[in-house]
């Protein structure tokens, strides 16, 4: 199954191509902000739509519950993803003209910042997703929004 287009194969269930449909952009681009390399960005985006099974009341999962799904398997992937982390990673791999500015960013604050944006939550939702405090979630946040918007 292809990100550019889930509805080719035969196999992929109805759900699946409409969680695809609404969410497929989204989930992409915030694999893209969590991880290092485009081919896992899209293996685990693909993975994420591929097991989503249902949402809360019987339909397909909404946007925080694929977020949060697709944020786990990142934080699995690369371990402690997003946790406080202060170092940078090589950004070597070529990102989208928007996530050009996110490289400053440590992998705490890149995280809770696309947790934030493309599952639109508030800062209460991105610390139950990461497991730490509210707190330390809203300073990530605004950690991350003063290194974007600094005319350093």
């Amino acid at each position: 199954m292809s990100v550019a287009d889930p509805h080719r194969s035969n196999a992929a269930s109805r759900a699946v191509a409409a969680a695809y449909d609404a969410h497929g952009s989204a989930l992409l681009a915030l694999a893209t902000v969590l991880l290092d390399e485009a081919d896992a960005a899209q293996a685990v985006t693909v993975e994420t739509l591929a097991c989503a099974s249902s949402g809360p009341r019987g339909g397909p999962p909404d946007r925080p519950e694929l977020v949060r799904q697709l944020y786990l398997r990142c934080r699995a992937d690369t371990g402690a993803l997003g946790r406080g982390s202060t170092g940078r990673r090589d950004m070597a791999f070529s990102r989208p003209p928007y996530a050009v500015d996110l490289q400053a960013l440590s992998d705490g604050e890149r995280a809770a910042l696309g947790l934030c944006v493309y599952g639109r939550r508030d800062y209460r939702w991105v610390a139950e997703v990461m497991g730490v405090a509210p707190k330390t979630a809203a300073q990530l946040l605004c950690s991350a929004l003063h290194h974007l918007t600094s005319t350093d």
